[in-house]
């Protein structure tokens, strides 16, 4: 059968078009399985509970007059332990609740005697916590990197050995400066704002990590100073470093993809 000319250029163009078709679906399914072979794992949505142990120092809650300048009176370091609970309500932002306690000595106490610590003190916030590069990057390490911020209170519970409860400590010092520290736990209580960070350290199985934190606490002494007295109250910082382990309520999985080239 003869064909015209005009036939025969088009037969060679659909001819070329098919192949043409089929090597651009033949690249692309070998770009897709790429694809989906290499996957970051990005720390997933879910909820974390953590325990931590570590240390902490508190500045100067008042001062007092002095020969030559104001005396300085602060608790000084003490242990810390605490309890954490993170709700991710998505790989990168979720709110956090954390509580902990600090065995302190009373302000001007000093030293590591575990005898002298006869402030009970407790830490306890609500937080916004996110983590700024969940999703940004393959470093698994620098995926578990979290910020933290917000506000609770702080409470200073003295020993009831040292006074009557209700009453102030005695002291040489602070009763002629008019200055009281409640032994009364509800009148040591005062309002606390926090910030902070933490990052993972290392895994101990496939649910429970050992983890990092530092944060500071800033709050309002809980001594108290009468007005036009010779002490004054002081705004009071307690930065604390710890190290823990966290337990994570659902595994780990993959979040995201990244391209592979293709193999020239």
């Amino acid at each position: 059968m003869h064909f015209p000319p005009e036939a025969h250029v088009m037969l060679h163009r659909m001819r070329r078009t098919a192949v043409l078709g089929m090597v651009a679906a033949a690249t692309a399914g070998g770009a897709g399985a790429a694809w989906a072979q290499v996957e970051v794992d990005s720390p997933p949505a879910g909820v974390e509970l953590g325990v931590y142990t570590g240390g902490s120092y508190t500045t100067d809650w008042f001062t007092t007059p002095g020969a030559n300048e104001a005396e300085e009176w602060r608790p000084g370091y003490a242990p810390a332990f605490g309890l954490t609970a993170q709700l991710w309500l998505e790989p990168r932002v979720g709110v956090r609740l954390h509580g902990a306690y600090l065995p302190q000595n009373l302000p001007g106490g000093g030293g590591l005697d575990q005898r002298l610590r006869v402030v009970n003190s407790y830490l306890y916030d609500v937080d916004l916590v996110v983590r700024p590069f969940a999703l940004s990057t393959p470093n698994t390490l620098l995926q578990t990197v979290y910020l933290f911020a917000g506000g609770g209170g702080y409470t200073a519970d003295v020993a009831d050995l040292m006074a009557p409860a209700g009453g102030c400590v005695p002291h040489p010092s602070w009763t002629p400066a008019e200055v009281c520290v409640p032994t009364d736990a509800g009148q040591g209580t005062t309002g606390m704002g926090v910030v902070g960070g933490g990052i993972s350290l290392a895994r101990v199985s496939s649910r429970v990590e050992a983890f990092g934190e530092a944060a500071v606490h800033l709050y309002d002494s809980p001594a108290h100073v009468t007005s036009n007295a010779n002490g004054e109250d002081r705004l009071s910082l307690t930065p604390r470093a710890v190290i823990g382990l966290k337990a994570s309520l659902r595994p780990r999985r993959a979040r995201r993809a990244e391209p592979v080239p293709a193999p020239v």
